[in-house]
């Protein structure tokens, strides 16, 4: 008797079916909420260095907001113990800073091409130079996550602490007043806190410090929570007749939007018995740090209070290797398919095209000797500059456990 169906067919088209490739990385936005405040506004700068290694930055703070003398009329000198006292200039300082140099690079090798890549169907015998195509995309947007991440990173730091990390333990210092980085004194988880009290001394101090009037706060996601269950928050929020506090996705105003495209989240606006006006934003992106652990860019507890129209620069430094030959970039467009000088971004940076300009990064490729492999390379050399470093204000403690 024969067995029906106990033949194994031969694997063609007809007994597999290959669906779309799905791609994990496609769906993960790159976050750019903290980038946004540098070079996005009239007073920011940007400015990009390919031939210089190093960068100046002169740095003039006020002495303070001094009234003129008023004299009695009619007389040439000043008498003697007068109060009067000549104007003085305030010091400034400058401040020289190299350029980090950061780089990703990927290799792709000629047993590699032999292989079927993800979507490939099985049956199409595609040409190892289409692989090496798809090969070499992956490792180009795969460098400019990274990048971009990182960049992330260097802003949270410049706008959270006053500082920036520069690689090899050095961190580049924008001398933020170290009276506006405060611990509050009771947790807003305790029911004996003052989350709005805390908020209005630290607005105070951006005005008497900075010069500034804050429009502007952001929370970390521990934080808001604890804000926003605070029975001293919650009291002003029910008090319909001041509408002090309206937490909500209400629309805010375009000069926030850089943020929100970003990715901070709008959660509506406070209004200070004191008569501060802030917008209030969230923030709950972060990144995987070398351990494997996820690592958010605002960090626990800490609640950020800001002018947001401040200028903070940013600077992008020159690549590191020999000149670019013509004959190597049609090399790279013949083998790659993209030109050099301005390939195309990654789809999932989140933000306008002006917030990561392609021109802050250089790339490359180079064979070996032996042409039997290929290291695709991409390099980038930011500053981001809180140069108006008074103009922000950090509360930390604001979630710990009491």
């Amino acid at each position: 008797m024969p067995h029906y169906g106990t033949v194994p067919n031969a694997v063609d088209a007809y007994t597999r079916y290959m669906v779309e490739v799905f791609d994990y990385r496609q769906i993960i936005g790159v976050p750019t909420g903290f980038q946004a405040f540098f070079g996005q506004n009239a007073a920011s700068k940007t400015r990009f260095s390919p031939d210089a290694v190093d960068i100046d930055i002169d740095l003039v703070k006020a002495s303070g907001e001094e009234l003129a003398a008023i004299l009695p009329r009619g007389k040439v000198g000043r008498s003697l113990g007068s109060t009067q006292k000549n104007t003085s200039l305030p010091e400034w300082k400058n401040y020289n800073r190299t350029f980090p140099l950061v780089e990703e690079e990927g290799g792709i090798d000629a047993n590699q091409l032999l292989f079927r890549v993800p979507g490939e169907s099985s049956y199409s015998n595609q040409r190892t130079l289409d692989r090496m195509r798809y090969l070499f995309l992956e490792n180009h947007q795969e460098h400019v996550r990274r990048i971009v991440r990182l960049f992330e990173y260097m802003a949270s730091q410049s706008i959270l602490t006053g500082t920036m990390p520069a690689g090899a333990g050095e961190t580049y210092d924008f001398q933020r007043n170290a009276n506006l980085t405060q611990g509050v004194g009771t947790t807003w988880l305790d029911a004996n806190a003052t989350p709005i009290a805390d908020i209005e001394g630290a607005c105070q101090d951006l005005r008497e410090i900075g010069y500034v009037t804050p429009d502007m706060i952001v929370m970390a996601d521990d934080t808001i929570n604890a804000f926003v269950t605070n029975s001293d928050v919650q009291n002003l929020a029910d008090n319909r007749r001041f509408q002090l506090i309206d937490v909500n996705s209400n629309p805010v105003p375009s000069r926030f939007m850089k943020f929100v495209d970003g990715g901070f989240r709008p959660r509506g606006r406070i209004q200070t018995p004191a008569g501060w006006d802030l917008w209030l934003f969230s923030y709950v992106d972060g990144y995987t740090d070398s351990g494997g652990s996820f690592t958010k860019y605002m960090t626990d507890g800490y609640c950020l209070i800001c002018y947001s129209e401040a200028r903070n620069d940013r600077y992008f430094g020159p690549r590191e290797r020999m000149p670019i030959t013509a004959q190597e970039m049609a090399w790279y467009q013949e083998l790659f398919g993209i030109n050099m000088n301005r390939p195309q971004l990654p789809p999932q940076i989140m933000g306008s095209p002006a917030v990561v300009p392609v021109e802050a990064f250089y790339f490359d490729a180079y064979p070996p000797a032996n042409k039997k492999s290929v290291t695709v390379r991409t390099q980038a050399a930011p500053i981001f500059a809180n140069v108006q470093s008074d103009a922000f204000a950090v509360l930390t403690g604001c979630a710990d456990a009491p």
